[in-house]
């Protein structure tokens, strides 16, 4: 546990280690393929279409969106091209013609385009990546959609069922503000990171002997690395990326220490009779940990120039 710096490396690292099924195979998708999905992964909604007063209404909060998603069927598996234009034929995502439904209320708010970084509900016909699934429902409600191509995958069950399953019983039972917190909080990040972009990371193959005389010397210098596997000739498969300012690294492992030292002590006392200072102890925990967490991105926004 104490090997991750953040708690989105850890609730990664939970997932992979203790609910990952090894038959559903997730890949990393990279290049062109990467670029098209990801065309189709846009942000919530939350304009308000309603600017008349209203005096007595029902509120209704629809929470654990993400967890929610998660626990339907997946793409897994490699991604394959396809031009076939059955829609019935393919799970994963196509490029096509939609047309919207002509009635007076758009029944589907999913279903938008973009135009110059805008999310637009438009009327007339449009082009774009879409999730073979979520045009399905929209045929349904009066849809019209001209397949082009896509990308057809797997259809994976279940495949983050277990581990969403038993962190929201956390989330949903827990009287700790703590636990509860952190188990809401890895429930988002596992799905957040397999979401993440790898602008900051490269995956190269390099050739046993380069690795062994140049990649130690320099990488380590330079840029943070893992051999994420070794080929059958001896070569490897390396993902590297930009390495954490030494002075972020030394305040982290300040902070690491401080804690452990603190929980320590604590340990040393009766429980009962110290059960608000371990609180403080545990909350103390929280906040450095968001420290930490605006400290990483500071550092990434600082690299990117944003």
């Amino acid at each position: 546990m104490t090997k991750f710096l953040t708690l989105p490396s850890l609730a990664i690292a939970v997932f992979f280690t203790n609910y990952h099924n090894k038959d559903h195979q997730i890949k990393m998708v990279k290049g062109i393929v990467e670029k098209d999905i990801r065309s189709d992964y846009n942000v919530g909604i939350v304009n308000n279409y309603n600017t008349q007063l209203i005096n007595n209404a029902h509120y209704y909060d629809m929470n654990s969106q993400y967890p929610f998603a998660m626990i339907l069927d997946m793409p897994v598996g490699n991604p394959v091209f396809t031009n076939n234009n059955n829609l019935d034929e393919i799970f994963g995502f196509v490029y096509g013609k939609i047309t919207p439904t002509t009635k007076e209320i758009l029944p589907n708010l999913t279903i938008e385009n973009t135009i110059n970084g805008e999310i637009v509900f438009v009327r007339e016909s449009f082009y774009r990546w879409i999730n073979s699934e979520q045009i399905k429902v929209g045929i349904k409600q009066g849809y019209k959609f001209e397949m082009m191509w896509g990308y057809k995958f797997e259809r994976g069950k279940d495949v983050f069922k277990l581990f969403v399953e038993e962190l929201f019983d956390i989330k949903r039972y827990s009287k700790n503000d703590v636990e509860r917190n952190t188990a809401k909080l890895m429930l988002n990040y596992v799905y957040g990171r397999f979401g993440m972009k790898e602008n900051l990371s490269q995956i190269k193959v390099i050739k046993c002997k380069d690795y062994n005389e140049k990649m130690n010397k320099k990488m380590n210098k330079k840029m943070n690395h893992v051999v994420l596997t070794e080929l059958a000739n001896g070569d490897k498969l390396v993902k590297y990326g930009a390495k954490l300012d030494e002075r972020l690294r030394k305040l982290i492992k300040y902070l690491e220490e401080d804690s452990y030292k603190e929980l320590k002590e604590n340990k040393q006392k009766k429980p009962m009779l110290n059960l608000n200072k371990v609180r403080k102890t545990q909350q103390h925990q929280l906040y450095k940990f968001l420290l930490q967490l605006l400290l990483l991105l500071n550092y990434q926004l600082i690299n990117l120039k944003i």
